[in-house]
């Protein structure tokens, strides 16, 4: 009896230290995993965080090219309008549209100069009028 005993216990003991074994690798192949997935995410977060940047310059740089075509523009209007006696409302309403949207973008002093000067032009009230008209 005490032979078997001994063998039982023998036995119970290789198998619990077996147990315990296939559990501890089981377990490394679980943290294994994890840190993977960890170092997935961290990189994964890297490339959105580089993309954003990027993104954010590329919102700014059509900003400020935004800016420089509607000055353009303004300016273009500014030097056609500033050489008639009157402007069409349709002219106008074009020019301070644009002038909105530069402002709004932030755009410096310079067309609000020009707008200032074009405001000073009197509209035609009764219809629109031709550039060769005015």
């Amino acid at each position: 009896m005490n032979d078997v005993s001994i063998w039982t216990l023998l036995t119970n003991n290789v198998f619990t230290v077996l147990l315990l074994g296939i559990a501890k690798i089981l377990y490394d192949i679980w943290e294994k995993k994890q840190d993977r997935g960890k170092a997935k995410t961290e990189r994964l977060m890297g490339e959105i965080e580089h993309k954003l940047e990027t993104l954010e310059q590329d919102v700014e740089s059509g900003k400020k090219t935004d800016i420089v075509l509607l000055h353009d523009r303004i300016w273009q209007a500014f030097r056609i309008l500033s050489k008639k006696k009157k402007i069409n409302y349709i002219d106008r309403a074009n020019i301070e549209y644009l002038y909105e949207e530069y402002k709004a973008k932030g755009g410096n002093h310079k067309a609000e100069v020009m707008m200032e000067f074009i405001k000073t032009i009197p509209v035609e009230t009764k219809g629109e009028i031709d550039d060769e008209q005015a």
